[in-house]
């Protein structure tokens, strides 16, 4: 039997000195994937029952820290609204099977101004967290801290005893929702910190008639999504976190201008599950009770390129180097890799990038230097564009055609899951979405492009 879910319609990571360090950290988590998915700040719930339980947290967290005055109203909102995070996230794992669920959780307090992104009540939530561990109810595992290397996310593990009473059998995934600052819109800036680490941290930016646009056009895309008959081929793996759905739109600053705040960097869309999965584990998803087809755009970055330096892209494949006179398997997959590595790098790159691993690079048995060279040799039309960070401009429009794409197919009551440069629809609507994709396409940026299909 499928496992289906239909929720409630009443329910809600480049080199060190480029962007492509932490780029390739964040593509790597949608390729490569992982079973602790990230705990969400954002979850709350309106169930009476969880509610009883956040009240009883509560109690336990106040008798382990007692007060000689009464709580200010802000104060106690935000306690409410991190025992409701913590019950909330614990109970959609729970509905999906996963009794024990672990999560990875991010508790150091950003030393920012408030912005779309950082949840508020931060601190307050790593404070609760600790006191519940104290008083054995949830276990937290803090990641070794390396000088001079970003800091890793913590480990919060919620045992079965977590619901005791039993877990109610009255929750339903519509009793959740999202809290009111949960940002579709998102920019991050990249800082320097004393030990020679980095941290990317959200920043404030004006909420422009154009901005508040593409909030609503996320907010369009997620309503749809929320709602959407998203099943799964059962292997013997745990099953998707399904309930991880709601999407936001990643903007950054560039490191060669800090403090600018346009939206005009990256702005892919992250937060789907579907995007943690890896590619085989991907193709047994079912949309509304179909196989599904992967819609995506072919080399779309390079040719992006080509249409931004006033060029038309080349015909065939844009990753043909002729590398050791084959281009199947590692050889292609090396190729793509660093051309999506020098559009995104800022300045030149003395070495292979880390999306690249040592075994892949022993297996092509190629240096850098002759690899870059070759690319170059092969695109002398967009050789400008390498190494200048046109990357992040370029995925710009990239995600802008992305989105339109989605609209277009939601106008047509087509169900779509958002893979950067791809989407994935029911099997029998294809078509549509390759006419939706050209059309959005064409509309960006001028031009329909090349599309690959591939049904599981």
């Amino acid at each position: 039997m499928d496992q289906t879910t239909r929720p409630d319609p009443a329910g809600d990571d480049e080199d060190e000195d480029t962007f492509a360090s932490e780029l390739v950290r964040e593509e790597g988590e949608a390729q490569i994937g992982s079973a602790r998915p990230w705990f969400d700040p954002y979850w709350t719930t309106t169930n009476p029952a969880l509610h009883l339980l956040a009240e009883h947290l509560i109690a336990i967290h106040d008798a382990r820290n007692p007060r000689q005055r009464k709580r200010r109203a802000t104060d106690a909102a935000l306690l409410l609204r991190s025992v409701l995070a913590l019950v909330s996230n614990a109970a959609l794992e729970r509905l999906q099977g996963h009794p024990e669920p672990a999560f990875r959780i991010a508790l150091a307090t950003p030393r920012t101004k408030l912005a779309p992104g950082i949840p508020r009540g931060q601190a307050c939530l790593a404070k609760l967290l600790h006191t519940l561990q104290a008083a054995g109810v949830v276990s937290l595992t803090a990641s070794p801290r390396l000088k001079g290397k970003p800091a890793s996310p913590s480990c919060l593990f919620i045992p079965a005893a977590f619901f005791d009473p039993p877990f109610p059998a009255a929750v339903s995934r519509g009793d959740f929702g999202r809290t009111s600052d949960f940002a579709p819109i998102i920019l991050r800036e990249t800082f320097r910190k004393r030990d020679g680490s980095s941290e990317r941290l959200p920043v404030p930016f004006r909420r422009t008639h154009h901005v508040r646009r593409m909030e609503e056009e996320v907010e369009r895309i997620n309503r749809a999504l929320w709602t959407a008959e998203i099943g799964f081929k059962p292997d013997q793996e745990p099953s998707p976190h399904f309930h991880q759905r709601f999407l936001s739109r990643r903007f950054v600053v560039p490191r060669d201008a800090p403090g600018r705040r346009a939206l005009d960097h990256a702005g892919r869309l992250y937060g789907g599950f579907w995007l943690n999965m890896p590619k085989e584990r991907r193709s047994r998803l079912k949309l509304d009770g179909e196989a599904v087809a992967e819609v995506d755009f072919s080399a779309m970055m390079p040719r992006l390129a080509y249409i931004a330096a006033g060029h038309p892209p080349p015909e065939g494949d844009l990753y043909d180097i002729r590398l050791s006179g084959s281009l199947e398997g590692h050889t292609r997959a090396i190729v793509k890799k660093a051309t999506s590595a020098l559009l995104t790098a800022n300045r030149p790159l003395r070495s292979f990038p880390e999306s690249i691993d040592a075994k892949a690079r022993k297996e092509a048995g190629i240096t850098w230097s002759a690899l870059r060279e070759s690319i170059r040799r092969r695109h002398p039309l967009i050789a400008e564009s390498f190494e200048s960070g046109a990357g992040l401009r370029l995925q710009k429009t990239e995600s802008d055609i992305l989105v339109l794409a989605l609209l277009k197919l939601l106008d047509r009551g087509i169900t779509a899951l958002p893979i950067h440069d791809a989407a994935l629809v029911p099997v029998s609507r294809k078509a549509e979405a390759e006419t939706a994709m050209e059309d959005a396409a064409e509309a960006i940026c001028g031009r329909r492009l090349p599309l690959n299909i591939r049904v599981a």
